[in-house]
């Protein structure tokens, strides 16, 4: 027999990864390092399941390596070329200069 309070519920779960920490080291002398550390994320209608840490990468910083730059909303491709380490350099070191005056 049915019970007459039941209802059907649709859940939309989704799960991607992201990087939710950045850590850049700028030793003195020493090629700057950049350290991704990702996560999987899930997820249940907009509301937030849980978080699984999943890998962390490690690389040195790279002037002569480009790379596409991709839309952070819908991971489309905006630029085919455009994104180098150079330019990550050069930002992260106008934003710290504009940070540090206040």
């Amino acid at each position: 027999m049915a019970d007459l309070n039941e209802e059907v519920i649709t859940v939309v779960r989704k799960k991607w990864d992201r990087a939710y920490k950045i850590r850049i080291d700028n030793e003195y002398n020493k090629t700057p390092k950049i350290t991704f550390e990702i996560q999987t994320v899930i997820t249940d209608n907009g509301q937030l399941v849980g978080t699984t840490p999943k890998s962390i990468i490690n690389v040195d910083f790279d002037p002569n390596i480009e790379y596409p730059l991709i839309n952070p909303l819908d991971d489309s491709v905006i630029s085919e070329t455009g994104g180098n380490h150079t330019n990550i350099q050069i930002q992260l070191y106008s934003l710290f200069k504009h940070l540090v005056k206040w």
